[in-house]
Order: structure tokens, then C-alpha cells, then sequence
């Protein structure tokens, strides 16, 4: 049970040379308490009142107002309006001002439209979040690519209990101005709690003008639990899309998007059991254009991961995917990883020229999604069809850790393994739709960066080195050394 009080109004009435204030209070949760309030006058003088919840509690002495009781629970008088004899006119009424009350939302604790709001200068690292006030926080923002050459702006973001699951009426946002081109951007993200679907379900807003894109989504997403780290956990999520490319001229030369508007129905849903880090679970997702799209198509995908447990522990991915219609290069399937609109919604160094060297971004970057064949990065196929498998197998584990020279309790500062990836996809470039076996095996290394600051999310530094191709296209295998070598930014999935 929750306690979760609210003023909801304060009105000064006059009483001859007195006045009365009235105040409007609400009960939100299940538990009734008994409440402190803080009347603060029109002359700075201060009074308490105290609301009891039985006609038995203990009473206050030195001068406070004891209202009559409020009796009730839940949802039953839920709602309460007091009189207050008053010298002079309430400008403020607070409940819990010592507090000592488990409330679990304060912003509605005080009268008042307008919450009391904390500005603080972002430092990406440590932000700690107000109990009565609204946070707000702030820094400057720069950017680099060919076409705006230096964008500089501000960044900011605001919410109240700034946690991924508990923070309510978040903000995100940021707006630059491109020294080169002298186009302005922004991006706009806003989200709150959903209460009828749960407590950890989410209602959202973006909108956003940069890289030569436009970009609006609504929706809804959450978890279908009450408590976060229960197993086994479902995540669902629902948005309207609008995306449109303005300017070809941010698309790095080794992208492919088309011109033209599309709106998109996306949803998705996730069944995780174990492990709270999500390495164990299964997801589906759903995609198709809508209503004026100037193109028609759809997709859908299932995605299983799983940890088995042994003397190793090994690493798997099953993906399946379906595409049809006529889906723009940008929503493409391809073999080498996510496609390019998932990719540059990953991180803004995806989505402009420039960005990212030419040279490591058309064939050497890997972006985790999608059958995930490392070897094939870069690569022109597209097909409409795939059943993908991926394995990683952890060096590190195949020692025991008495062998080790530097002592069993020491950890090799990179993460090293074997991976292995294969695929059966049809070909739509090929006349005849012909089904293609691919695959490819090699080793890879990942150093985590905890220096990063968290506010930029979980970074990491991870090499694939394929030293085997089986191409179906090409119909051969092949050696390749490392010229197919590919880097990431975080783990393939």
C-alpha cells in the first residue's frame, strides 16, 4: 500500500473581520494517514493544522487546529474539504511539511498550479533527484558534421524522481544551430506515467527536426508488472511514426534513404525471465505503413536470447524476420545488422555525414540488430526473408581460473570470444528469389568504458574480427584474415 495526498484547492472566503480558508484535499492511494498542514498567511504568520484519520488520536498541543476526522479508505472518501478559521488570507498550504509522510508524489503536495522547480547545470554524471521539487537540468551542446559543419546549442532534460521507472512529466530536449549551413535543429522527447495500464507504463511524445529528417511519434510503453525486478516480466511497447528525409545532403555516402513520407504502426512486445539484465528473453515485433505513406510495406520479427549455463557459458540469438511490399532502402533487411533507420535512431554519430570516418563507417561499423552477420557489414543485399542463428563463446571461461599467472581473482580488462553467425535469407535482388545460405566465424574482443557519463548511456568498444565467409551469393567460402574487421559501440545484441 502507497500513501499519495494532494491539494487540490484553496479558496479564501471572508467571515466579517476574519476568513475562513477552505481547502480541497485528495486522497490518491490506498493508505489513509493522518496529515500536518502548513497554512502560510498573507502576513508571513505560520499555522498548523492536523487532520486525524480517528476520533481516538492523539491531539497536538501549542496552538494547532485539529480538523474533525477523515474516515475513510481507498477509493471510499477519497476526498475531503476543511474550514479554517483564519486572521488573514492563506497564500500557501502545504501538506507534510516536516517529511515525515511516505508520499510518494510531493509535487501536488503544496497549493498551487505551478510546482517549486531546481535548475542545476548537467555534469552527465551524478543527478540527484528532488523529493518536493521539479528538476531541471541543463548544458551546452556541440556537434560536428560536413554539412552544418559545428552545431552548437543546449541540451536539457527535466522530471520529477528522475529514475527510468519512477520519474513522471519528463522533458528531454536540445536545440542547435549549424554554423555552416545555418540550419537550426531540435529534438523534443516528453513521457508520464499511464496509471490505468500499471504502474510502470509510460505515455510519450517526440518530435524532432535534425540531419535532414523530420521525425513525430506518440505512443505508449511500459511493463506489465507492479515490481520491477519480478520474473517473469512482460514489456510492451506501441507507437505512430512519421518520419520524412528533407536533405540528402546529411546521409553519409554509405547510407541508403529514399525521399518521400513515411507513417508507420509500429508495436513490440518482450517476455524476459532470470536475469534482470536482459540477457535471457523473447521479443516480437510489428511494423506497417499507414494511412498517406508514400510507401507501402511491412515487416515482422521474433528475436530469442538465452544464456546456457555450463562449465562455458554460451551466448545465443535466434532471429526471424518477414518483410513485404515495397519498404524504402532506409526500412530495408539486411544481412550485416540493423537496418539504416534503426541505426541512426541508435546514436546521432550514425546520422549524418561526416560523423564518423567514411572509410570505417561504410564497411567497418557494425550496428547490432537484424541477423546480425558481422562478416557482411557494408554489404548491398536485401532480402524479405531470414531465419538467422548467432553464438558467442567466452575465451575467458574455456581457462580454469587456478591456471591463470596473475591470480584467480584477477579479470582480464577485455571480455574476448568466439562468435559465429549464419543465416538462410531470400534474395529480392535476384530474379528468380532464390534462398541464400551465409554465414561467418571469427573472434572478437569488447572493453567496457565506465568513464563514459551515464547521462550518454552504456558505451563500449567492441572489435569482430570474421575470419571465415560463407557467401551464398557468391557461392564460396573463404579465408579473409581481418580485412573484414568491424567495430561497435556496444554488444552485437
Amino acid at each position: 500500500h502507497r500513501s499519495d495526498y494532494a491539494v487540490e484547492g484553496l479558496e479564501n472566503l471572508r467571515d466579517g473581520d476574519a476568513w475562513i480558508a477552505r481547502i480541497a484535499l485528495r486522497r490518491k492511494a490506498e493508505m489513509p494517514m493522518p496529515l500536518d498542514l502548513e497554512l502560510i498567511l498573507t502576513n508571513g504568520d505560520t499555522l498548523m493544522v492536523l487532520v486525524p484519520t480517528d476520533h481516538d488520536q492523539a491531539k497536538p498541543t501549542d496552538g494547532w487546529i485539529v480538523t474533525p476526522p477523515w474516515i475513510g479508505w481507498g477509493r471510499v472518501h477519497d476526498r475531503l474539504t476543511v474550514d479554517v478559521p483564519v486572521p488573514h488570507r492563506v497564500k500557501r498550504v502545504t501538506i507534510d511539511p516536516s517529511g515525515r509522510l511516505a508520499d510518494v508524489y510531493r509535487l501536488d503536495n503544496v497549493s498551487g498550479l505551478v510546482p517549486s522547480v531546481r535548475i542545476r547545470f548537467d555534469n552527465m554524471s551524478v543527478h540527484y533527484a528532488s523529493l518536493d521539487r521539479y528538476d531541471m537540468w541543463f548544458r551546452p551542446s556541440v556537434r560536428w558534421n560536413d554539412t552544418d559543419g559545428v552545431q552548437a546549442g543546449i541540451h536539457g532534460f527535466s522530471g520529477y524522481m528522475l529514475t527510468e521507472f519512477t520519474r513522471q512529466a519528463y522533458v528531454r530536449g536540445g536545440a542547435r544551430y549549424g554554423k555552416r549551413s545555418g540550419d537550426p535543429s531540435f529534438q523534443l522527447f516528453a513521457e508520464t506515467p499511464f496509471r490505468p495500464l500499471g504502474r510502470l507504463a509510460h505515455v510519450f511524445v517526440r518530435a524532432e527536426h535534425a540531419n535532414g529528417r523530420r521525425l513525430y511519434e506518440a505512443g505508449i510503453s511500459g511493463v506489465l508488472r507492479e515490481r520491477l525486478y519480478e520474473k517473469p516480466l512482460h514489456r510492451f511497447d506501441f507507437r505512430l511514426r512519421h518520419s520524412r528525409l528533407l536533405d540528402r545532403d546529411y546521409i553519409p555516402r554509405h547510407g541508403a534513404w529514399e525521399l518521400g513520407r513515411v507513417r508507420l504502426i509500429d508495436a513490440g512486445y518482450g517476455y524476459q525471465w532470470e536475469r534482470p539484465d536482459g540477457r535471457n528473453g523473447l521479443d516480437v515485433g510489428f511494423r506497417s505503413t499507414s494511412f498517406e505513406s508514400h510507401h507501402a510495406f511491412w515487416d515482422v520479427k521474433l528475436v530469442s536470447r538465452r544464456v546456457f549455463k555450463g562449465g562455458v557459458p554460451v551466448r545465443t540469438r535466434f532471429y526471424v524476420a518477414a518483410q513485404g511490399g515495397s519498404p524504402p532502402a532506409q526500412f530495408a533487411l539486411r544481412p550485416g545488422g540493423a537496418t539504416a533507420f534503426d541505426a541512426e535512431r541508435r546514436h546521432w554519430l550514425f546520422a549524418a555525414r561526416g560523423s564518423l570516418p567514411e572509410d570505417v563507417a561504410g564497411g567497418h561499423l557494425h550496428v547490432g540488430g537484424g541477423p546480425n552477420l558481422r562478416g557482411f557489414v557494408g554489404s548491398g543485399y536485401r532480402f524479405d526473408r531470414i531465419v538467422a542463428a548467432n553464438m558467442e563463446i567466452p575465451i575467458n571461461g574455456l581457462f580454469p581460473r587456478s591456471l591463470n599467472p596473475f591470480g584467480s581473482s584477477f579479470k582480464p580488462p577485455l571480455d574476448l570470444y568466439l562468435f559465429g553467425d549464419c543465416a538462410v535469407m531470400r534474395d529480392i535482388l535476384d530474379d528468380d528469389e532464390a534462398l541464400r545460405f551465409m554465414a561467418d566465424g571469427g573472434v572478437g574482443a569488447i572493453l567496457l568504458l565506465p568513464f563514459i557519463p551515464q547521462d550518454l548511456g552504456s558505451y563500449a568498444v567492441r572489435c569482430d574480427l570474421p575470419l571465415v565467409i560463407v557467401d551464398g551469393i557468391e557461392t564460396e567460402s573463404k579465408w579473409v584474415g581481418v580485412d573484414r574487421w568491424v567495430l561497435g559501440m556496444a554488444r552485437a545484441w
